[in-house]
């Protein structure tokens, strides 16, 4: 054997070496390869995951605002008419049926207005739970609440900042689910002390 021919062997079983070696020193990195319950504690904790995280009867109301979606926004901002905006809306379930996620996009006032939501309902507090993203914002307005026993009225509260910035105040979002073709989500602001309508968002689905 030649000494290039030796070194070449050399550096390939260096390289195979290191390789394996990677492989032992990262596990779970693939599915294939992931970490095994193999004991009695890992099994029992899968377990206890896999009924914490299952979908349950509550998921299944959030059915209605699966879609794709023509909007018609009203904003009364303190005046007695609203204006009117027009918009577009798509609602997926994700995660294997655990969320459903809302990408929303309109035009306010002559501007691109676009919005992500996500809502699911935590197995654990027992409540809805939901998240909001747009870009009027670079913060995230958390809501919770309950389905009335219809199944058909939706009532999500969050804590929101004044136009001050300096104290938060009551908002709420009530969704009226009308089939699995139309939906209204109203939200209701704390205005001189009286909870008022500020903006209605009217869902009907896309043909």
């Amino acid at each position: 054997m030649t000494r290039f021919a030796l070194t070449l062997s050399l550096l390939l079983s260096t390289v195979a070496i290191a390789r394996a070696d990677e492989k032992k020193d990262m596990p779970g990195t693939t599915a294939k390869e992931g970490a095994s319950a193999s004991d009695t504690k890992k099994e029992k904790l899968l377990k206890d995951i896999s009924r914490m995280a299952m979908p349950v009867a509550q998921h299944k109301l959030l059915e209605p605002l699966v879609g794709k979606w023509i909007t018609t926004a009203k904003l009364w901002w303190g005046q007695p008419k609203p204006e009117q905006v027009t918009g577009h809306a798509e609602a997926n379930w994700i995660l294997g049926g655990r969320f459903v996620e809302e990408h929303y996009d309109s035009v306010m006032w002559g501007k691109p207005y676009a919005g992500n939501g996500v809502i699911g309902f935590d197995t654990r507090s027992k409540k809805y739970v939901s998240t909001w993203i747009d870009t009027w914002g670079t913060w995230i307005t958390e809501e919770e609440g309950a389905m009335d026993p219809t199944g058909k009225v939706l009532t999500l509260t969050a804590q929101d900042y004044d136009e001050t910035g300096a104290k938060t105040r009551p908002i709420k979002f009530i969704y009226t689910l009308d089939g699995n073709d139309h939906h209204i989500m109203r939200v209701y602001e704390m205005v001189q002390g009286k909870e008022t309508l500020t903006m209605e968002v009217d869902y009907r689905k896309a043909k």
